[in-house]
């Protein structure tokens, strides 16, 4: 199999199944993403069912024993997102639309750039913040299921970092506040539902986070249209159009892979890029693909940044591997190539 992303006008960046000497984006999971056993299948099938209707939100509560809710009047937020977890159908391919799951985000309160959208794509809003804001989330659950997020790399206190302990049921709302304190990086959000990760972050539910601070500013990196995420995951489609995940024993012993590789939400994705340098955060949301990553022309990769932000100095690398959950941030000047 070969599959390709393509960043136009001038270079390309190519996908493909993990074999040894392919320079390829290619997939991974980290701990949680893909541990769901054949039984559990069943359950994920049942939530994305097309004749699901959303839970009504009036009847939504807040979780209990949350630092939430024993001193809400103590937390004064800067930014305040509500976020409905639900599920809906999006035209993914040609024919039947297909169902999956989704966070739709809302800005309450804040900066107007706090929440942008990936067009085109099933992905959860990417949430800008910046560090020292205190920040209000509601997650409001809309699906017929036990869900919560997790704020991947963040340093939150227990009960806001998305354990399985804190999910809440179908209808509930759960209310994160948190002071924003790592520094400027790439990061992103998933649920931790017990036992059911794998399956609702392969349905839909993930997004990127991106923190900002005055260390990174310093540097007038590419930033705007010019700052591109680039979300890798691997699916697998079904004739009906519908997703298909862990449907025997090798997946679960060895971890899903898909046999389609999507970026941003989107199979064989095309973004027209302009004669400029651009920054590439690059986030491996598979559950158990590994992906090696190169430029077509084989010139090198400039990697600026990683998991922990930005690196001391640019390395350069003829490739780079990125495992489930790992995260990078390439630059690439666009108008240094004929």
């Amino acid at each position: 199999m070969s599959q390709q992303s393509t960043l136009t006008r001038r270079r390309f960046i190519k996908l493909g199944s993990g074999t040894a000497g392919a320079l390829v984006l290619t997939s991974c999971v980290g701990e949680g993403m893909g541990g769901m056993m054949a039984e559990d299948s069943a359950e994920v099938a049942a939530i994305i069912e097309p004749t699901l209707q959303p839970l009504p939100t009036a009847a939504a509560t807040v979780a209990p024993t949350t630092s939430a809710t024993v001193a809400p009047d103590v937390f004064t937020p800067d930014v305040e997102i509500t976020l409905r977890v639900t599920h809906t159908k999006i035209q993914l391919l040609e024919g039947e639309r297909t169902t999956i799951l989704r966070y739709m985000g809302e800005l309450i309160n804040g900066p107007a750039d706090t929440l942008s959208l990936i067009p085109d794509s099933y992905l959860g809003p990417t949430i800008h913040l910046n560090r020292g804001q205190k920040v209000r989330i509601r997650m409001v659950n809309e699906l017929p299921a036990p869900t919560i997020i997790h704020w991947h790399g963040q340093h939150v206190p227990e009960d806001m970092d998305g354990h399985p302990l804190y999910e809440v049921e179908a209808g509930e709302t759960y209310v994160y506040e948190f002071e924003v304190l790592n520094r400027a990086g790439s990061y992103w959000y998933h649920p931790h539902a017990h036992r059911q990760t794998g399956g609702q972050t392969y349905y839909g539910l993930a997004g990127m986070l991106i923190i900002h601070d005055e260390e990174e500013a310093q540097f007038a990196l590419p930033s705007g249209e010019a700052d591109l995420p680039l979300v890798i995951q691997d699916r697998s489609v079904a004739p009906n159009n519908s997703l298909i995940y862990i449907d025997n024993a090798h997946d679960v012993m060895h971890g899903y892979h898909g046999n389609e590789v999507f970026v941003n939400g989107q199979p064989n994705y095309v973004h027209d890029v302009a004669t400029q340098p651009y920054r590439l955060r690059m986030l491996n949301g598979s559950n158990s693909r590994v992906y090696k990553i190169a430029w077509d022309d084989g010139e090198p990769l400039t990697i600026i940044a990683t998991d922990g932000g930005l690196l001391e100095a640019p390395v350069v690398r003829p490739f780079v591997l990125l495992s489930p959950a790992e995260r990078l941030d390439a630059w690439v000047d666009f108008g240094r190539i004929p």
